[in-house]
């Protein structure tokens, strides 16, 4: 049994005549087997169609039939700093503000592992979610801790974070010593800065970097 699918275009156009199971693929996929002039089918199209209808003896239990499962494992060590490396983050707060960016790592449903601070600069070692997108995970957990930081007290009212980030990938064999280094950070800047550290990790991880534009 076949459907025709047509509409007047005259001679020059030819009818598009199609198998119902090919009819039912193109409904699957969003397309209506009904055209109008806008939304008539090109024969690529048709011809995937026909492909899949003709591969397939039973349409009915591959539409049914699950979909895949998506597994991701992604470790990554972020860091960025304060606006202009100025050291705003004094000991009473930094506590409270680790709560806040694990409050907000969960929203966006990710996994903190590690977080270390100094007064200048925050490392946090996290598990993504394969559903989201590392630039959105930075700016939300940045918005979130800036405002509340802003809110807190009249000499933090412009706080503001650097406008870029710092993030490297960690192996799941490497999560432990990557986990040490972030809880350890207080000690570690007792006598390196965090330019340093930074070209550090640029280094070991294969970035090329300006020192012009890097620093905010």
């Amino acid at each position: 049994m076949s459907l025709i699918v047509t509409r007047d275009y005259g001679k020059s156009k030819p009818e598009f005549v199609m198998s119902v199971p090919t009819a039912r693929l193109l409904t699957a996929w969003g397309v209506s087997p009904r055209y109008t002039a806008e939304t008539q089918p090109t024969a690529a199209i048709v011809r995937r169609c026909r492909i899949a209808a003709s591969s397939s003896t039973n349409f009915d239990a591959f539409r049914r039939s699950p979909m895949p499962q998506s597994l991701t494992q992604i470790y990554i060590h972020l860091v960025f700093s304060t606006k202009s490396r100025q050291p705003r983050l004094t000991d009473d707060l930094r506590e409270e503000l680790h709560h806040r960016f694990v409050g907000l790592l969960r929203r966006r449903g990710c996994e903190p592992i590690e977080l270390g601070s100094v007064a200048d600069h925050v490392h946090l070692l996290l598990r993504q979610p394969r559903t989201e997108s590392l630039a959105d995970i930075v700016r939300d957990i940045k918005v979130g801790t800036s405002l509340w930081l802003r809110d807190l007290t009249p000499e933090l009212a412009d706080f503001h974070w650097q406008a870029g980030y710092g993030a490297f990938s960690v192996s799941t064999s490497h999560l432990p010593v990557v986990r040490n280094y972030v809880a350890l950070q207080a000690e570690r800047h007792r006598t390196r800065s965090f330019k340093d550290e930074m070209r550090s990790l640029f280094r070991q991880h294969g970035i090329q970097w300006n020192e012009r534009w890097v620093w905010e």
